[in-house]
């Protein structure tokens, strides 16, 4: 599960981002960075810490480092977020996306 990868568009981020911050995750986007969100692009997330906060734990989560792409900035930019496990299941896999994306560029 570590390096597992998954690709996500700027609305799913934004949701991550909003549910991390209602859970009270350490690892959070500063909002003013999700405003300048490239809606064209897509952001990588890779796992870096599978299921954290143990069995004990309210919320079983996953660290996750995010590349990026902000409106205005030529580089990517990196971060972590944290995300909950059901929610990590939940987004399909880097894979997936770009056969989708395949699929399209061909109709």
């Amino acid at each position: 599960m570590e390096g597992e990868l998954k690709l996500l568009n700027a609305a799913q981020v934004r949701e991550l981002a909003s549910k991390a911050a209602e859970h009270g995750f350490s690892r959070q986007i500063d909002p003013a960075k999700l405003n300048r969100l490239n809606t064209e692009t897509y952001t990588i997330a890779a796992l870096t810490t599978p299921a954290a906060g143990g069995p004990d734990a309210p919320v079983l989560y996953h660290r996750a480092r995010l590349i990026i792409r902000l409106n205005g900035r030529t580089d990517p930019w990196r971060t972590y977020l944290e995300i909950t496990d059901e929610d990590w299941a939940a987004l399909p896999d880097a894979e997936a996306v770009r056969t989708a994306i395949r699929a399209e560029e061909q109709e």
